[in-house]
């Protein structure tokens, strides 16, 4: 018998797993000033989700520097 075979279901729970998302560059504003512009038919998806997991693709925040390694050092606002 698994652990879940005896807890009884509570309902039902949705959870959003994305890939990269990074609000920087020429992402960033947009992504405040519109975002229905920028995530589209995506905005009700997470909206409605319990838990939106979201793989953040950048440093978020203006402090220190960045770390010499391969591909794009990316870095957003807070």
């Amino acid at each position: 018998m698994h652990w879940s075979d005896s807890v009884p279901p509570k309902g039902d729970f949705r959870i959003t797993l994305t890939g990269d998302w990074a609000p920087v560059r020429a992402y960033a504003q947009p992504m405040i000033d519109d975002p229905v512009g920028v995530y589209g038919d995506l905005l009700p998806v997470f909206a409605e989700s319990d838990l939106n997991i979201v793989n953040i693709e950048c440093v978020m925040g203006e402090r220190g520097a960045p770390i010499p390694k391969p591909g794009p050092a990316l870095q957003g606002s807070r």
